[in-house]
């Protein structure tokens, strides 16, 4: 046989071939993405002739590139280009080669000649592409809740903060979404464990598990809808395109290519299980939260080398604080707080640099810089805090707590308000009747006056003081009776609270001031501690030149009954203490209350104000204590930036931001009263001891 014949023979052979693998086709120029990762990644495809067929890639740019994303529909621009079959071979025809198209084309059949069928290629040739998603306007905000069969929405149990008797509380339901006013649901061809875990950060739970109305038993077709029946809310879905990682801290952040009505031909729509994790005492966790206003808020510190310490903010993302609040039982982070925004801590920074993926179970998981390099990047003005989404619960209380506001006019930022609750009045007619009253100020603890400003307003109480009368015009009872909380309480449902209405309250009633920040005071140690090295002293005085230190408590107990020609031994030096937080240190009784001391001519706002404990520094032995009250407390010395506020001789007393109180060493109780350890080898904590002379000791 002539071999032209055999050659003709073969390649009609091979054309049937890619003819009988191809995949038919409608559309004339249409192109896809296929065997690629995700929608927006994959081979490319092109329709001619009623089949499928690939492009080689043969001078294949980025112009060309861009054209293909922008027709195969819902792309702008790409984001890769993957030669030499990066996504796998084709079995059909390679239909183009040699494209070239402009930046400015929005369709491949601009992009002329195409030349159909017309190139030098094998399909090992064959293009890919990664094209940039185009993501829907994101409203402002994306409320979300579950709901239950009968169209009810589920409450949401909080993650217990004790053992759990009935095993780790959960919560199911079928998702749904607000958009412009109305409920709607999100399909279940969108819907995986990622967005599950981005769900259910959101709403404060650790852990998820992606289900859909079918697998989680409930009726399909069932709950509240999106502006439509019952019996066809699953026919529409209103949340589309939905990708996400399970890192995100919000549904919000994930990927989504529309919002609104289309068509859900599947007819099953998004689930959800999100639980607890097994409670775990205080006492057996390696991570905590201080100095937030609630529980699941504070200054992030790590438990390593048997010492608490902190974490540096340099480079700590929403990765590194999605593994803090789930490690502590909490949902995702909400805010991170760099800067010391949430108090500066004491002792050691353990960790900084953290590069946390996401995946991790704890915090000490991450890879994070420790040891000598953390001091040298960083100190406490850095330590970081975040925030945690926890629950939402509705709360069911009998008692009703709410405001009754006066502004304050000399400082607006403050939350002036008497403490109002209502509760249920019991009648012949109704017994679910709410009557309002304000409550009495010898009900309100400190503690309890904590509990209000966290629960109504997310601040800290600043002053608790007292109205001697009801605000003119006010038309509600008084209360009586005894309100106990520990001042770590989320809400007044989790206090002890006993109260009956009453005429009036002859003590006055409860007033709070409440401020977004708390003050933070912080010993300035190594001033301290040069005190003690370079300045300190031991003063020896009788009894009888320190009877006003002996009225206000500034002697060891050994002279109380000791006569007045016995000498002390007293340890001078100086201290400073810094406010470093965000809101000025005041005393917290009120100045009508602050007692007079004749010896000094001054007033004293607190009973205590420091203590000042002497070890051993051999076997670490407590051998002294000292103790000073608030003779003055007054802004000695500013930092840059700041001024100051509080001065004693106009009898306003306290710490204002960023300036700090000095009492000096010759100032009464300024001292440790050493008597009876004189002569004994004592240092301050972390200063070096003296070596011996020649001559010895």
């Amino acid at each position: 046989m002539d071999l032209r014949v055999v050659l003709l023979l073969l390649l009609c052979a091979v054309g049937k071939w890619h003819a009988a693998a191809a995949e038919p086709c409608s559309r004339e120029a249409s192109m896809r993405l296929v065997d690629g990762p995700s929608s927006n990644c994959g081979r490319v495809e092109v329709c001619h002739d009623g089949v499928w067929g690939t492009v080689c890639d043969d001078s294949f740019d980025s112009r060309d590139a861009d054209v293909v994303c922008r027709t195969v529909g819902g792309f702008e621009e790409h984001l890769s280009r993957h030669l030499r079959a990066y996504f796998g071979e084709g079995t059909g025809p390679i239909w183009l080669d040699n494209l070239s198209c402009a930046w400015s084309f929005t369709n491949i059949t601009q992009c002329t000649p195409l030349n159909w069928g017309r190139h030098d290629c094998e399909h090992d040739e064959d293009v890919g592409v990664c094209c940039k998603k185009v993501p829907a306007p994101k409203p402002p905000h994306l409320p979300v809740r579950l709901v239950a069969s009968c169209g009810h929405r589920v409450p949401y149990p909080k993650c217990p903060d004790t053992f759990h008797p009935h095993g780790v509380p959960s919560i199911s339901g079928i998702l749904e979404v607000q958009v412009n006013g109305g409920w709607g649901r999100i399909g279940a061809v969108d819907w995986n464990s990622a967005a599950a875990t981005a769900l259910c950060g959101e709403m404060g739970y650790p852990l998820a598990t992606a289900l859909t109305d079918e697998t989680i038993g409930l009726e399909s077709g069932s709950g509240t809808g999106f502006l439509a029946p019952l019996s066809t809310s699953n026919s529409m879905t209103y949340l589309h395109g939905l990708e996400c990682t399970g890192k995100e801290r919000e549904l919000l952040s994930c990927f989504f290519s529309a919002l609104g009505p289309q068509a859900n031909p599947m007819g099953r729509v998004a689930a959800v299980n999100c639980s607890c994790k097994p409670y775990l005492p205080p006492e057996n966790s390696m991570l905590r939260l201080k100095g937030g206003v609630w529980p699941w808020q504070g200054r992030v510190e790590v438990f390593k080398d048997g010492k608490w310490g902190t974490v540096c903010d340099v480079r700590f993302d929403l990765h590194d604080g999605n593994i803090v609040c789930r490690e502590l039982g909490y949902g995702s982070v909400e805010t991170i707080f760099p800067r010391g925004r949430q108090g500066q801590a004491l002792g050691p920074i353990h960790l900084s640099n953290c590069q946390c993926t996401g995946t991790e179970e704890h915090l000490i998981d991450c890879p994070c810089t420790t040891g000598r390099e953390v001091e040298r990047q960083c100190k406490h003005t850095g330590d970081v805090g975040v925030l945690c989404h926890v629950p939402n619960s509705t709360s069911t209380d009998e008692m009703v707590v709410s405001e009754y506001r006066h502004p304050n006019e000399r400082a607006p930022w403050i939350f002036h308000s008497y403490v109002e609750v209502s509760l249920p009045a019991l009648t012949e007619t109704t017994s679910s009747a709410l009557r309002n009253g304000l409550v009495c100020a010898s009900v309100v603890t400190r503690a309890c006056g904590e509990v209000f400003c966290r629960y109504m307003k997310g601040m800290f109480l600043s002053v608790l003081s007292k109205g001697d009368d009801m605000p003119r015009g006010y038309s509600g009872f008084a209360y009586a009776g005894q309100m106990s909380c520990s001042g770590d309480e989320g809400s007044f449902s989790d206090c002890d609270v006993s109260l009956h209405s009453a005429s009036s309250c002859p003590d006055g009633y409860a007033v709070i001031d409440c401020t977004p920040g708390a003050p933070d005071l912080v010993p300035d140690v190594a001033r301290l501690r040069d005190s003690m090295l370079a300045r300190r002293y031991i003063d020896r005085l009788p009894i009888y030149y320190l009877l006003c230190a002996l009225e206000e408590g500034c002697l060891s107990t050994s002279a109380n009954d000791a006569p007045q020609t016995n000498e002390r031994h007293l340890l001078r030096f100086d201290s400073m203490a810094w406010n470093l937080g965000m809101a000025d240190f005041r005393p917290i009784t009120l100045m009508s209350e602050w007692e007079w001391h004749s010896c000094h001519n001054h007033y004293h706002s607190m009973e205590e104000f420091v203590h000042y404990d002497l070890f051993n520094a051999t076997t670490g032995e407590k051998v002294a204590e000292g103790h000073k009250a608030s003779f003055c407390l007054e802004d000695s010395f500013c930092g840059l930036y700041y001024s100051s506020r509080f001065h004693c001789a106009y009898h306003q007393q306290g710490i204002s931001v960023g300036c700090a109180d000095i009492y000096g060493s010759y100032l009464d109780c300024q001292w440790v009263d050493m008597t009876g350890n004189w002569g004994r080898r004592l240092y301050p904590a972390g200063s070096p001891e003296p070596k011996p002379s020649c001559g010895g000791e």
